[in-house]
């Protein structure tokens, strides 16, 4: 698989297995992927070139060897979420309110300590 430099590589990835060229054994590397995600939304942020891979050093660093899981965002926004919360509340259920939002307890606990 033949990649150009200046294309992120994610979109390359993405023509590459639509072509269906992709080898079988490629895994992206999701830190790289990140970064050029962020540098397609916020292109200011290519500017500090140095700083961008001290960040990436210290990612990889951190989570070397890890599968992480990185859930799909809510479609329920936090101000909802926390109405809920409140709506269930009876003063001793945080574990069972936390079940069933998909939340978790400190969330719970979190939204009963705002003002409000």
């Amino acid at each position: 698989m033949s990649m150009n430099k200046n294309e992120p590589q994610s979109k390359t990835v993405i023509d590459t297995a639509v072509s269906g060229e992709m080898d079988p054994d490629f895994v992206p590397d999701l830190v790289d992927r990140m970064f050029d995600y962020l540098v397609e939304l916020v292109p200011e942020i290519q500017r500090s070139e140095s700083g961008l891979e001290r960040v990436q050093a210290a990612l990889r660093k951190e989570f070397a060897g890890q599968e992480v899981y990185i859930p799909a965002r809510s479609s329920v926004s936090k101000a909802e979420e926390r109405r809920a919360v409140l709506k269930l509340w009876n003063g001793r259920n945080a574990t069972t309110i936390a079940r069933s939002l998909g939340i978790s307890r400190a969330t719970v606990y979190r939204y009963l300590k705002q003002p409000g």
